[in-house]
């Protein structure tokens, strides 16, 4: 009975993160900028790994907050309110990384959304299949399957500053 409105949370969840990261460095990463990273003694990867963070920070901090008003809006047991934060937390950073991957790729497009949909969705979905796994169990009591979380998390973390960077110096300058 929690599948449909966590399901509900988490495509919320991503496209609130994916506007809210595309508004950011379509701000930040216009062409003036990107020629002062370029030329700042820090490289483009830590910029864009250090501003993919306060974004989470800025995002978990908020849905943390809001976290019991939704639940409540949803029908979910306050019970769980602890264990859905912590999948929640889990999961941002992977959707924050895969989103500054897209936004950097259309950020000098024109048809922004039907890009970032196509290119996004794809990478989304492990996320939303193992949170619905998780929720099947009893009382979510597997910490193997959080393990899933870090994994992907830590293979986006490797692949999504590069990417996010040689997209910002390639498709933008």
């Amino acid at each position: 009975g929690i599948n449909a409105p966590l399901s509900f949370l988490y495509i919320m969840i991503f496209f609130i993160s994916l506007f809210k990261v595309e508004k950011i460095y379509g701000q930040d990463f216009d062409e003036a900028k990107i020629h002062q990273y370029l030329l700042s003694p820090f490289s483009l990867e830590i910029i864009v790994f250090v501003k993919n963070m306060m974004i989470y920070f800025n995002l978990i901090i908020f849905f943390i907050i809001f976290s019991p008003l939704i639940l409540i809006i949803l029908s979910i047991d306050l019970t769980y309110l602890l264990k859905i934060n912590v999948l929640l937390a889990l999961s941002l950073l992977s959707i924050i990384f895969i989103a500054s991957m897209t936004a950097s790729i259309t950020i000098s497009k024109n048809n922004r959304l039907s890009l970032t949909s196509i290119l996004t969705l794809p990478l989304f979905v492990p996320i939303l299949i193992f949170s619905m796994a998780i929720t099947d169990l009893i009382d979510f009591n597997t910490g193997r399957m959080y393990l899933f979380f870090v994994a992907y998390f830590l293979l986006n973390l490797a692949f999504s500053p590069l990417l996010t960077s040689f997209a910002l110096k390639k498709l933008s300058v």
